[in-house]
């Protein structure tokens, strides 16, 4: 699922993603779409169905919605502008729905969500007023909550690919995860 404010990215993400890196102006998305594409990852064919959500609104019936759209979904790219603070706020807002409506316990698992920073010089321009987001805010919310955080120029087709395949590596491992070893304790004592 890719979530984020307006001019965060996330429309464009996406295009490229199931247009295949193609730029296609018209493209339209909506509230109700679902988007899927087939992808290559560690030589296995997986068929990634990406839900794009543009909820910014704070009207109930949306986030009903939106609380629903985040429990069918197994994973994440939260967007944000590099040149906008608030949607880095917004962006913040999301992981922490996303802890809360999956209901994920602080110290058991880890939000399946990457930190998408979307990097465009235009978006600069439009939005000169806004402060830029910067490096320690960026590992405070990585750190906190134990996420991925990648820099994305959408024009690269390599950088969003290889999004898209972190986020179906992180499917992957919660689908089927690696049992744990448990180290034994060196320290012993006995009495």
């Amino acid at each position: 699922m890719v979530l984020g404010r307006n001019n965060s990215g996330k429309e464009l993400l996406t295009r490229h993603f199931i247009r295949g890196h193609h730029y296609v102006d018209e493209f339209e998305f909506d509230y109700e779409n679902e988007y899927s594409r087939s992808l290559v990852v560690d030589d296995k064919q997986v068929h990634v169905r990406v839900t794009f959500q543009d909820y910014s609104s704070t009207d109930e019936e949306y986030q009903c919605m939106l609380d629903q759209y985040i429990r069918s979904n197994e994973s994440f790219l939260v967007m944000y502008s590099i040149y906008d603070n608030i949607s880095f706020e917004y962006a913040e807002k999301m992981v922490r729905k996303v802890e809360r409506v999956k209901d994920y316990q602080y110290d058991s698992l880890e939000i399946p969500a990457i930190l998408v920073a979307y990097d465009d010089p235009d978006v600069k321009l439009v939005m000169k007023d806004n402060m830029d987001v910067t490096t320690v805010q960026v590992e405070q919310l990585t750190k906190e909550w134990r996420i991925e955080h990648e820099k994305a120029k959408i024009g690269n087709g390599n950088d969003v690919t290889r999004i898209f395949e972190m986020a179906v590596r992180m499917v992957l491992e919660n689908r089927n995860p690696k049992p744990k070893v448990i180290q034994p304790n060196k320290k012993c004592c006995l009495m």
